[in-house]
């Protein structure tokens, strides 16, 4: 379009998801602490009730426990329906033009509408603290062995302790402009802008609790289930985002640059979920760069110092309500930065053959941040400023190969990822090892439109741990006589995929 170029990109999608998972709900006890936490509430239920006895659910047999093991666990069994209808546009223009030095310039409108539909609903499952562990069942007895009643329903505490549905719609415009301007032989300066506003809208579904009738247990007094009554959530946004980026060009080899970014993130209709009834607001990053570069025919060397600062940062705490096992979400605001240092490099030592390599070191930190701990009835105040946020390392790395067999259409890649230590929760108590994983890759181009992909991850079987109790753990990580519950990387995965265009 005249000395210009303009483009329009558009992407449409349409999904429905079903999603059946297991998630944690707490530490794994000891039977006998089980028993004793459900006999008061059995007795209350069930006069007749003299004790407590768990056995399996599947056959009535009684519980026995592995040498060394006698725990029991109890697990969130969880159903998700997700769909979703998104529609994205980008329309821009970009040219060329002499005016004190050389620029390329960009100017462009990008819109995102989408309409998203969620509905989840959780159970709790007591079951044998192991491998396929079978569901138990916490039955009353009398004085003659007689069961007089339950706590528990075929291993269910309650088929329904979270109910959610939201419907959710966002609509969000964006304009933006760059530039890359050459001002002198060695010197360029680049920047860009970018504002955003958003309306971020959602139906809330309230829930209902309703005793399902069975008089012989308790696992269905208090099931949470929709209401039919909707509530509505509305709320305008808008943010402004800008870079700003120094590049000086000291030889044909060597390179430097500094960069000032102030970036932030919208939320989505999410925020409306469960919980929070919180004014929904956006992430900021504010971030400085200073960095080296290096190249030299097909070899490159890259390091980069950085220092970013998130000014107010919400973070979320997951916690179970104990009379009805609901899910219940809160959130704690503080601040955070973190300092570091990047290294990078990648070289093509022969045709077909990439090597590329990255390591991380940085020191982040929370700030600011402050909340109350409930002891003993009374509220007692917590600052965790200074420690390291949940999850968060301080030593990354990654390696990675490809290489295209020379007079074939196969290429062969790999990559091994490191990550060093983390803590499961903000309070630093609990400490995750780190771990390295390796992924290897082959894929055949056996025609110009049939490309065949074979691809194995965590081939040797890490166990990777991510990340602590979602549930009550990530403030302060919990520990039951020294057991803690823990989330993994997923193991070995070896996936044969066909790609065919026409």
């Amino acid at each position: 379009m005249g000395a210009g170029k303009l483009s329009l990109r558009a992407h449409y999608r349409t999904s429905h998801t079903e999603r059946y998972a297991l998630s944690s709900s707490g530490s794994a006890v000891p039977a006998a602490d089980a028993l004793a936490l459900a006999l008061p509430r059995l007795v209350a239920a069930f006069p007749d009730t003299t004790s407590v006895a768990l056995r399996h659910a599947s056959d009535g047999t009684p519980f026995a426990a592995l040498p060394g093991n006698d725990r029991v666990t109890v697990l969130n069994p969880v159903a998700a329906d997700t769909r979703l209808n998104e529609a994205i546009a980008d329309l821009s223009y970009s040219r060329s033009l002499e005016a004190a030095g050389h620029h390329e310039l960009t100017l462009g409108i990008y819109g995102v509408g989408y309409d998203w539909r969620f509905t989840r609903a959780v159970a709790r499952a007591l079951v044998e603290a192991r491998e396929q562990g079978r569901r138990l069942d916490l039955v009353a007895l009398d004085g003659a062995g007689r069961t007089v009643g339950r706590l528990t329903d075929k291993g269910l505490l309650t088929a329904g302790s979270t109910y959610e549905a939201l419907q959710g719609r966002q609509r969000m415009v964006a304009l933006y402009a760059a530039d890359e301007w050459q001002f002198a032989e060695r010197w360029r300066l680049d920047w860009g802008l970018r504002h955003e506003r958003a309306r971020v809208s959602a139906r809330v579904e309230r829930p209902a609790t309703i005793d399902g009738g069975d008089p012989q247990t308790l696992a269905d007094d208090r099931l949470a289930v929709g209401s039919g009554l909707w509530d509505k959530r509305r709320q305008p946004l808008a943010r402004t985002a800008a870079t700003l980026a120094l590049h000086w060009r000291a030889t044909e080899t060597l390179g430097s640059f500094a960069r000032l970014t102030r970036a932030m993130r919208l939320p989505d209709p999410g925020v409306f979920r469960i919980g929070s009834g919180d004014v929904a607001r956006p992430l900021t990053i504010e971030q400085a760069e200073l960095g080296l570069i290096w190249r030299r025919g097909a070899m490159g060397l890259d390091a980069t110092l950085f220092a970013s600062r998130f000014p107010d940062i919400a973070l979320p705490d997951l916690s179970l309500d104990p009379m009805t096992g609901a899910v219940q979400v809160g959130q704690h605001d503080a601040t955070a930065r973190t300092l570091g240092l990047e290294l990078s490099a990648h070289a093509h030592p022969r045709p077909g053959l990439s090597l590329r390599a990255t390591a991380t070191w940085q020191d982040p930190r929370l700030q600011s941040y402050r909340l109350s701990n409930l002891v003993d009835g009374q509220l007692v105040p917590i600052d965790l400023s200074g420690r390291l946020p949940r999850r968060v390392p301080q030593l990354m790395a990654n390696v990675s190969a490809s290489w295209a067999l020379p007079g074939t259409s196969v290429t062969l890649d790999g990559d091994l990822s490191a990550m060093g230590r983390r803590f499961a929760d903000d309070a630093n108590t609990l400490a995750l090892p780190g771990f390295a994983i390796l992924d290897l890759g082959a894929s055949w181009a056996v025609t110009p439109t049939l490309t065949m992909r074979l691809r194995a991850t965590n081939i040797l079987d890490r166990i990777a741990v991510m990340q602590g109790d979602a549930l009550g753990g990530e403030i302060r990580a919990s520990d039951a006589a020294g057991v803690i519950t823990v989330r993994a990387q997923q193991g070995r995965v070896i996936a044969f995929s066909v790609d065919w265009r026409l």
